[in-house]
């Protein structure tokens, strides 16, 4: 190797940010989809999800609809619904808590999903969640559910 400019030789270490920081090299030959499985794992171990279900009320073109939770945690939520908005749509998602109190949500929808009639009790249709902003009853809510 080249002596640097100090007259040592480099570190062979010290231009590894050149090639990212460890574990990408994998990252860089998996695929979109081994890609996103390792991010979901990563969310699931920072937020769990809890599986409740509650009344959802929320507004797509103007249009009053409502769903279920399915599962929530402090980042996202997957709400069972007929009605699916589009991946990118924001929205206002009004939950419906225990003891009459209501926890407005601003999200962002990540992903929809409509199922055929056959397998709805194995898997969901309806759309999840990525929460911007949400009131301090929702996280005391999921403080609660353990």
């Amino acid at each position: 190797m080249p002596p640097s400019r100090e007259g040592r030789a480099p570190d062979p270490g010290a231009d590894s940010y050149l090639a990212g920081a460890p574990g990408e090299a994998e990252n860089r030959t998996a695929g979109p989809k081994e890609l996103r499985l390792k991010m979901a794992e990563k969310r699931k171990l920072s937020f769990p999800r809890k599986k409740r279900r509650y009344l959802v009320e929320f507004s797509l073109e103007g249009v009053p609809c409502t769903g279920f939770s399915n599962d929530l945690s402090a980042s996202g939520i997957f709400v069972r619904s007929a009605r699916l908005p589009s991946p990118g749509t924001t929205l206002s998602l009004t939950v419906h808590l225990p003891g009459g109190k209501r926890a407005t949500l601003s999200c962002r929808v990540v992903r929809s999903q409509r199922v055929p009639g056959a397998l709805a009790s194995i898997k969901p249709s309806g759309f999840a969640a990525r929460i911007s902003q949400a009131p301090e009853e929702y996280f005391q809510l999921l403080a609660t559910l353990g």
